[in-house]
């Protein structure tokens, strides 16, 4: 276990500098150096090769991770469970390329009024699916190897790098349109290669499947595994991906862009909340198996109270500094400021009910998962056709609120109706309080200038100050009533390592 937490820290660490340079990169690079619509272009691009690779792996990324112990045997190559997957991953591509050829005229008459752009260069996500499913392929085999780091860093880090630099070359017209997607495509397909060299140099790329080892009674299990998985995990894919997909069909590339440029700003809470569910996994599965509610109910408290304390602040920063961010993008982007509020807004509430998720998927309740996913794809969709045509990118946004929100009560209620647990305390409501509070003193706040005529510097400024205000207050607030306890020994215990700093 020792080996797997470093990995795990590591692999948060990478994929924090991950978020960091996509966020980064997309914000203030793209939307000064593209327009809106060849960035709604690769938002389209990304969503649909996305949800194509989800169908086309069978659920194999899942499954891998479920059943490799059973396979492993480094002397005899893992009885060849790499090229089992890598045969079947290639079988299911072949059926659904051919799906998307055969309703290739639907598909497009979709778009083509609206997105030209996207027909025009439909052919350049069969590559991006390539990439983005061997890398989904390798990663999870990597990651029941015990080697995560290395594929967090391809994943999170150099595909952002090598998308940045086609985005760059094209800009310079070092490469004209046609080339930088090709350049963009082939980000994918180089990291992908980079990883299966990896695979290959640490002595783990076996080409000889042990027919004897993979007869029938492992394939059923396998098969009815990942049946039950698959249909979850598309349908979760989907409710994540529609919104783009339906306001470039909807609306146009240009409002594409803009919506998955402001989009990102509630990604930013995602790393916080995965690190969490990453650690909270394993402790979980032990509880129930041990049968130990009590353990489940403590750490269900914990993980939303923490989730909703590392939330709310990650809220107030983005807020209550989007004027002076905004200033630093074209002004087409202004129109997304609360297409922000509402995303961020929903992603605190899904950060705050806790590893609702998790609990159900790891008790045996976890077939309700696939009938809730299911009710709030509909809900999503249904939501996207009636209010985009209404509100447009602000209406893509409430339909993705509504439908998340969703979501997550009829998680709530499965959990306290199957097994009366609720993530709820009265040091939530603590937390619940110096949100608001803090939240107020930041609406109150002036806006900081250094008396210079240099727009970018005195935003810049502003948001130093802004941010540095928000955190001291909320800081003290939250450890002063000690709010968690958890906040509180992390402080208490990076005092004391840097009082040791000191005294040496």
């Amino acid at each position: 276990m020792g080996i797997v937490r470093q990995e795990s820290i590591k692999t948060t660490f990478f994929s924090a500098i991950g978020v960091a340079i996509g966020f980064l990169s997309q914000v203030f690079v793209f939307t000064n150096l593209l327009l809106p619509s060849i960035i709604g272009l690769i938002k389209v691009i990304q969503s649909f090769a996305n949800l194509f690779s989800h169908f086309s792996l069978f659920n194999l990324p899942g499954s891998t991770l479920r059943f490799f112990p059973y396979f492993r045997n480094k002397n005899n190559g893992h009885n060849g469970y790499l090229p089992f997957v890598m045969i079947l991953a290639t079988f299911g591509f072949i059926i659904f390329f051919i799906l998307t050829i055969a309703f290739r005229t639907q598909i497009l008459n979709m778009y083509v009024e609206r997105s030209l752009l996207f027909t025009q260069h439909f052919n350049i996500v069969f590559p991006v699916i390539i990439g983005i499913s061997l890398m989904s392929l390798l990663s999870s085999y990597l990651r029941s190897l015990f080697k995560l780091v290395y594929a967090a860093i391809v994943k999170d880090i150099y595909i952002k790098v090598f998308t940045l630099i086609s985005v760059l070359l094209y800009y310079f017209e070092i490469i004209d349109f046609d080339g930088f997607l090709i350049t963009f495509a082939g980000a994918y397909a180089l990291s992908s290669l980079l990883l299966l060299i990896y695979v290959i140099s640490i002595g783990e790329f076996h080409w000889k499947i042990n027919r004897a080892f993979v007869d029938k009674k492992i394939v059923k299990k396998m098969a009815n595994y990942a049946s039950y998985g698959y249909l979850s995990e598309i349908v979760q894919t989907s409710i994540i991906e529609v919104d783009k997909l339906m306001i470039a069909a909807m609306l146009s590339l240009h409002s594409t862009g803009i919506y998955g440029i402001v989009a990102l700003f509630s990604t930013v809470l995602n790393l916080p909340q995965q690190a969490i569910s990453n650690i909270s996994g394993s402790i979980i599965a032990q509880a129930f198996k041990d049968n130990d509610l009590r353990k489940v109910n403590e750490l269900y408290k914990k993980t939303s109270l923490n989730q909703l304390i590392i939330g709310s602040l990650i809220f107030m920063l983005i807020w209550f500094n989007v004027d002076a961010v905004l200033s630093f993008m074209p002004d087409d982007y202004k129109n997304g400021k609360y297409v922000i509020l509402i995303l961020i807004s929903m992603k605190l509430f899904d950060m705050g009910t806790g590893i609702n998720g998790g609990i159900i998927n790891l008790s045996k309740y976890y077939r309700y998962m696939l009938l809730l996913n299911v009710v709030s794809l509909i809900i999503a969709v249904s939501a996207n056709l009636i209010l985009i045509p209404i509100h447009g990118i602000i209406g893509a946004a409430w339909a993705t609120c509504i439908a998340i929100v969703f979501f997550n009560v009829l998680k709530l209620s499965l959990i306290w109706w199957k097994l009366k647990l609720l993530p709820f305390s009265i040091h939530y409501l603590k937390a619940l309080g110096i949100f608001i509070l803090v939240s107020f003193f930041a609406f109150k706040l002036p806006t900081f200038r250094l008396g210079i005529e240099n727009q970018d510097i005195n935003s810049f400024f502003d948001i130093a100050v802004n941010s540095i205000a928000i955190f001291a207050v909320f800081s003290v607030l939250t450890l002063s009533f000690k709010v968690s306890e958890d906040v509180n020994d992390m402080y208490n215990k990076l005092i004391l390592r840097i009082r040791s700093w000191f005294n040496q």
